[in-house]
């Protein structure tokens, strides 16, 4: 099945590599066209149908400035999947991380490519996309507001857990259990790492290198073995020596 594709990046010269790298390292991906702005860049979705988009973050517009987020948002329906393209929007880079989408960082790297093709492909069989870009275009309309559930990729599936049920993440080597208050279990095939950056400024604390704990689910704090959290779940979790300090202050303040 060949994906066909738009591209909507407003640098020409960037749009000509983008072009040149998916004819030369993407043979599943027909380009039937590429624009510089927001607004060809509607029309031409509409004309086109496409299955796969390559968007630019920062897009410009004759009229207004305007994110690819607005474009989409004009938009009657999802029915494709996105790569978002990006040199810098870390608020928008953290949403995007957020819904599990698939997005490349300027300058684009060719494998990262490839691999964002081949994850855009399995869920186009998937007919997946719609809901991920649906929650993040509320996500990102409200930017005051924390996202409500997040995108968990698994080893057959997405899977969309509500934030406030999650209890506990743990590390698994590249990827991470994460536990819920429903007592499910899904192991995500991301790094810890990645789930620190998209949840830091919520009620998460990363309590030790292995172990990042959802506050409103401790039920108590021992000093035994320099100390151990017990979640909600009946887990015990070490305090690591250098975040104890921290981890103490905030527990006042809870």
């Amino acid at each position: 099945m060949k994906l066909k594709a738009i591209i909507i990046e407003d640098e020409p010269q960037a749009c000509e590599l983008l072009m040149q790298y998916i004819e030369t390292y993407c043979s599943e991906v027909q380009l039937a066209g590429t624009a510089t702005d927001a607004n060809a860049g509607y029309e031409l979705i509409l004309k086109e149908q496409p299955n796969l988009l390559f968007l630019d973050i920062e897009i410009a517009n004759d009229d207004a400035p305007e994110t690819t987020f607005d474009l989409l948002a004009r938009l009657p329906k999802y029915d494709y999947e996105v790569i978002f393209i990006t040199a810098f929007d870390q608020y928008a880079l953290r949403a995007i991380k957020c819904h599990a989408l698939a997005y490349l960082l300027k300058p684009i790297s060719i494998p990262e490519l490839q691999e964002a093709v081949k994850l855009a492909h399995q869920r186009i069989r998937k007919e997946q996309q719609s809901e991920q870009l649906t929650d993040l275009i509320q996500s990102l309309q409200q930017p005051e507001k924390h996202p409500t559930r997040i995108w968990i990729p698994t080893n057959d599936e997405l899977e969309a857990v509500f934030i406030e049920e999650i209890i506990r993440f743990e590390a698994a080597d590249r990827y991470t259990y994460i536990f819920t208050n429903s007592k499910s279990r899904f192991l995500a095939t991301k790094n810890l790492k990645e789930y620190i950056n998209i949840l830091e400024d919520s009620s998460f604390f990363h309590v030790h290198r292995s172990h990042f704990i959802n506050t409103n689910y401790i039920t108590k704090y021992s000093h035994k073995d320099g100390g151990l959290v017990i979640m909600k779940d009946g887990s015990n979790i070490p305090v690591a020596r250098r975040r104890k300090q921290e981890f103490m202050d905030l527990l006042e303040n809870l």
